[in-house]
């Protein structure tokens, strides 16, 4: 018997004021950047705009919830690798 499984990989995430939302296409958003997630790593790039702690430590606990253990953050030239298991 075959089977076809297709996964999610490519996700964007946005970052909205109070007030402003994803559900009104005309609200701006004050950051945001791609996610790629293969398997149990993540690769996360294209940040535009400012993230606060806040929507850091959001932005980790989303990631830990679809499985997400080790990030890959490109940052220009630079990857910053952050294991999150432990």
């Amino acid at each position: 018997m075959k089977e076809l499984h297709i996964e999610p990989i490519v996700f964007t995430a946005r970052l909205f004021t109070e007030g402003r939302s994803f559900s009104n296409v005309e609200d701006e958003y004050e950051a945001i950047l791609t996610i790629q997630k293969m398997g149990s790593v993540a690769l996360l790039s294209g940040c535009k705009g400012d993230l606060d702690l806040w929507a850091y430590r959001e932005l980790m606990k989303r990631l830990k919830e679809l499985g997400v253990e080790t990030i890959h953050w490109m940052r220009g030239d630079k990857e910053i690798v952050k294991d999150m298991v432990g």
